[in-house]
């Protein structure tokens, strides 16, 4: 399961600054702002009807990936690979809690990326996002 580390200190920052920034991803940190307004990396989640709630998803091409982008909470994005590691196929949307891949079966967690059934051997690749309450908006680290 993925974990979320937070220091007393950055926890008090998040607090003092009133605004909900998450990031999520191989390197899990809390705090800073979105730097960039702009970009092929940022989604606008007011244009995205299906983020708009938690558990909606979309299937988003980013910076030239596919990729799946899941709600998880108001304040935090899963945003994965949507290509299956097992030969490349674009995947489902989360149903369940399952990601699936019509080609060959693979299933993976919709709130991990792992490997739930094969025949993919590989996780789903897990993106670092930011989510700017203020801005309401998710740049992607790609």
């Amino acid at each position: 399961m993925l974990g979320l580390a937070v220091s007393a200190a950055t926890a008090l920052t998040l607090v003092n600054a009133c605004e909900t920034t998450v990031v999520k991803g191989p390197a899990t940190t809390v705090g800073g702002t979105t730097t960039g307004t702009g970009g092929d990396n940022v989604v606008n989640i007011a244009q995205e009807p299906n983020l708009q709630n938690i558990g909606g998803a979309v299937v988003k091409t980013i910076s030239s990936n596919q990729l799946v982008i899941i709600r998880a909470s108001n304040a935090e994005f899963l945003v994965l690979s949507a290509t299956c590691t097992h030969q490349g196929c674009t995947v489902d949307l989360p149903s369940g809690g399952t990601i699936t891949c019509q080609c060959h079966g693979s299933r993976f967690s919709a709130t991990t990326g792992l490997v739930l059934n094969g025949p993919a051997g590989a996780p789903l690749r897990l993106y670092s996002s930011v989510f700017d309450s203020g801005k309401n908006t998710l740049t992607i680290m790609i």
